[in-house]
């Protein structure tokens, strides 16, 4: 695994073979972004991929799905659930 400065061994691990098979990688943790796209790797966040289920109609309202993964201590800023929210007419 190729050193990542502070991060954890799993973001390192998904890094190195993001580098090395291209595509894009799904992360939340705001440092392995940094280092992803410091490397030409694409990556998406969890609050994207709901964007693009309900965009697509695999999921009829994001709200619920925001308060499921904060009731599981998942944590997402109120300014990006309300722009998560704001993108998809969900105000």
């Amino acid at each position: 695994i190729a050193a990542f400065g502070d991060l954890g061994r799993g973001e390192a691990a998904v890094l190195t073979y993001a580098i090395k098979a291209g595509g894009l990688v799904l992360m939340d943790d705001r440092a392995g972004s940094v280092q992803a796209e410091r490397h030409g790797v694409k990556v998406v966040s969890t609050v994207g991929v709901l964007i693009v289920a309900k965009q697509r109609g695999h999921v009829e309202k994001l709200l619920p799905r925001f308060q499921m993964l904060r009731e599981r201590h998942f944590h997402i800023a109120e300014d990006v659930v309300r722009s998560a929210l704001d993108s998809v007419g969900e105000t």
